[in-house]
């Protein structure tokens, strides 16, 4: 089985920072749920990478179970990386520009 690296890029670090925060500040340990559920996401990723829909070429999104947000994803021969954990209603491609 291939084992591919997983890396979250700085963006995609901050809009997770940022969730977390304002999940924190709406009620204690929600936050940590959503990190949580956050994890979960990834490691279903790293099991199953083409398992999501590609929404472009290498691009797929892994939807949340129990949060209204994407883990937005790129998928290559030996790693996952991370573009974005984008909100269901936020600007489909605002991520786009991410990939360079």
């Amino acid at each position: 089985m291939n084992r591919r690296r997983l890396k979250i890029i700085e963006p995609a670090e901050l809009e997770l920072q940022d969730i977390y925060d304002y999940y924190e500040a709406e009620s204690t340990n929600l936050g940590r749920l959503f990190i949580n559920e956050f994890r979960r996401g990834v490691n279903r990723i790293l099991q199953f990478p083409q398992a999501w829909p590609s929404i472009e070429k290498n691009i797929r999104k892994c939807t949340l179970k129990k949060f209204p947000f994407h883990i937005i994803y790129a998928v290559t021969e030996d790693l996952i990386l991370i573009l974005a954990i984008a909100h269901h209603r936020r600007k489909p491609d605002y991520w786009i520009d991410r990939l360079q």
